[in-house]
C-alpha cells in the first residue's frame, strides 16, 4: 500500500473531542481549546483557548476563521515563522511556536457555514443571512428564505 504512518501526535489536552483539517491539524480539546499541529512534522504549533465548532482556512493558508458558538475569530497565520522554528528546533512542547497566530478581527455572529474567497470570508448565519466579511467589515449579500 502507498500509505505510511509518519508521526504520532499526543495532544496536550485532557481529552480530544474532534479533529479539524486544513493547513494544520486542529485537535478540539476537552478544555474548550483548539490545538494546532504541523501535518508533516507533527510538531505542536499553538493552543488557542476558544472552542470552535468549525475551522475555515483560506486557500493560501494565511488566514483562518475559528467559528465558535456565537462569535468567530479571524486570525492571521504565519507559516514562515512555523517553518523557521521547526527547521531550527525552536518549538516549545508547552507553548508551541510564538508569533504564529494574530487576531485580525472578530465576527459577532453565529456562522453555520462559510468559505474563503481570497481574503473575503463568505458565511451563512443562524438567521439565514449570507454575509461577507473583509477586514472585519460585514455586509449582507442576501437573505436566504
Amino acid at each position: 500500500s502507498n500509505f505510511k504512518e509518519s508521526k504520532t501526535i499526543r495532544p496536550a489536552t485532557s481529552s480530544s473531542e474532534g479533529l479539524f483539517g486544513g493547513h494544520l491539524i486542529g485537535v478540539k480539546g476537552g478544555d474548550s481549546s483548539v490545538l494546532f499541529y504541523d501535518w508533516e512534522s507533527g510538531e505542536f504549533i499553538r493552543k488557542i483557548d476558544v472552542c470552535p465548532k468549525e475551522v475555515y482556512w483560506s486557500d493560501s493558508g494565511n488566514i483562518v476563521c475559528l467559528a465558535c458558538e456565537d462569535t468567530s475569530y479571524v486570525l492571521s497565520y504565519n507559516a514562515q515563522a512555523v517553518a523557521s522554528a521547526i527547521a531550527t528546533g525552536q518549538v516549545s512542547a508547552e507553548d508551541g511556536i510564538d508569533g504564529t497566530f494574530d487576531l485580525l478581527y472578530e465576527i459577532g455572529d453565529t456562522v453555520t457555514s462559510g468559505k474563503w474567497v481570497g481574503d473575503c470570508f463568505i458565511y451563512v448565519n443562524n438567521a439565514g443571512r449570507m454575509n461577507y466579511s473583509v477586514g472585519g467589515k460585514i455586509q449582507t449579500l442576501v437573505h436566504l428564505e
